[in-house]
């Protein structure tokens, strides 16, 4: 089930402490889906939770092509800042995986695809 509802009203799942720090990872999707919805508004925003332990969001055109699913993840080494996996066309021959800190780089990813 994918939530297109508002992403502040997102509410962070009762997943086991073996997931790591949920409601950061939620906070990091909302942050990105926010800036999404703000600078490509032709984009629609989801949040899809199909299993315990996996979260991402799902970024659609207004034909509803899935162009790209996005994932917060631990970054590597201690630091607590987290990294976002950007899937762009998932699914398909043309995928792409790129990984960033930076949430304008996840954008810029978006608006490349989204014309």
């Amino acid at each position: 089930m994918i939530d297109y509802t508002e992403p502040m009203s997102w509410k962070p799942p009762c997943w086991h402490q073996d997931y790591g720090d949920v409601p950061d990872e939620l906070d990091h999707l909302r942050k990105v889906a926010q800036c999404v919805i703000e600078q490509l508004p032709q984009l629609s925003v989801g949040l899809s939770m199909p299993e315990e332990g996996i979260m991402f969001l799902v970024i659609s055109n207004e034909g509803a092509t899935v162009l790209a699913e996005i994932y917060s993840i631990e970054n590597n080494g201690g630091s607590p800042q987290r990294k976002y996996g950007v899937f762009l066309r998932p699914n398909s021959i043309a995928e792409e995986e790129q990984y960033t800190l930076s949430t304008q780089r996840v954008i810029d990813l978006l608006n490349s695809i989204a014309t």
